[in-house]
């Protein structure tokens, strides 16, 4: 995966995904563009995103 910081946004590339992580004080917004092959499994892959940030971010 390749992945820069410009600012307070994260943008990340790999095969098959790419997108960024906005982050500001009190939110974070997550954007991801998937490839033919990941699609298919986009909401598994969106249930699993949304638990593992409820529980970092509300920890």
């Amino acid at each position: 995966m390749r992945y820069q910081w410009n600012g307070d946004t994260l943008e990340f590339k790999r095969s098959g995904a790419d997108g960024r992580v906005d982050v500001s004080e009190d939110r974070v917004h997550l954007q991801l563009n998937l490839g033919l092959l990941l699609s298919v499994l986009s909401g598994k892959i969106k249930s699993e995103i949304e638990e593992v940030l409820d529980k970092e971010l509300n920890a």
